[in-house]
């Protein structure tokens, strides 16, 4: 019974806690709630205003892809719902919360300028390396001029 007396009156002490402690452990939460603010809650925030914004603009006409990875091209815009054209003659209503994103309209110059680039790269490697070409700079034996296996020139 002596040796837990000890440990009794250690428990029991009077001991007054100081009050210095206590403020130097408020500038390391307020530190960190403020990191965790700029971190993780301002970005969402910014990003749930676009995405409003973006549903709120769904406008006739606008290909869009839901959150299913359908897509399709609006042909009908409701408060709550909007009716996306999927096919020639398939047509599907959707919440406008299912909308994940709107799809920028491809010009026609742009892909036909970077296909004519890419058919041009072909051609001018083709040129450079002589493949398709046998001896003396004549086409393999089943080819056209110009032709090289698995890919066709204009």
């Amino acid at each position: 019974m002596q040796f837990t007396t000890p440990l009794l009156l250690a428990l029991f002490e009077d001991t007054a806690p100081t009050t210095e402690g206590g403020t130097s452990m408020v500038f390391p939460l307020v530190a960190m709630a403020a990191i965790f603010w700029f971190v993780m809650i301002a970005p969402d925030r910014k990003a749930r205003k676009q995405r409003k914004a973006m549903l709120e603009a769904l406008k006739k006409g606008q290909e869009v892809m839901t959150t299913g990875g359908i897509l399709g091209k609006v042909v009908e815009v409701r408060d709550d719902r909007v009716l996306l054209q999927v096919s020639d003659n398939a047509r599907i209503h959707f919440s406008r919360a299912a909308i994940q994103t709107v799809l920028e309209p491809k010009s026609g110059k742009e892909s036909d300028s970077k296909a004519k680039e890419e058919t041009s790269k072909v051609k001018d490697g083709q040129a450079k390396a002589g493949k398709g070409k046998g001896k003396e700079g004549e086409p393999k034996s089943g080819q056209k001029d110009g032709e090289s296996k698995g890919v066709k020139l204009d």
